[in-house]
């Protein structure tokens, strides 16, 4: 998609995960694109537990455990969340208990 005529125009930035991360004001020049990792399309709105995420044409919601604690299914051990979905293969998000044994 190219600019036939230079606009200001309101764009939706994301990361390399499709993440929203913030909307900034673009001029759009004649004959060019718009600025890598964004779209003109809103984002939707904040909903608790998730992010809005842009897949290349749409925008969805993916868990989002950024910060929170996971745990090791073999030796219960914990490390924090880095990146949105959920737990790491081999991970839950559920904390185990002193006795607790992990059967899948």
């Amino acid at each position: 998609m190219f600019a036939t005529e230079t606009k200001d125009v309101i764009l939706y930035s994301y990361d390399e995960q499709g993440v929203f991360t913030n909307p900034f004001k673009y001029t759009w020049a004649v004959g060019t694109g718009l600025a890598a990792s964004s779209t003109l399309l809103v984002p939707p709105p904040e909903k608790e537990g998730f992010a809005p995420v842009f897949d290349g044409e749409k925008w969805g919601y993916v868990e989002n455990h950024i910060g929170e604690s996971m745990y090791s299914t073999e030796d219960k051990s914990s490390k924090k969340v880095k990146l949105i979905g959920g737990a790491e293969p081999g991970y839950t998000l559920l904390e185990p208990g002193m006795f607790d044994e992990w059967d899948g």
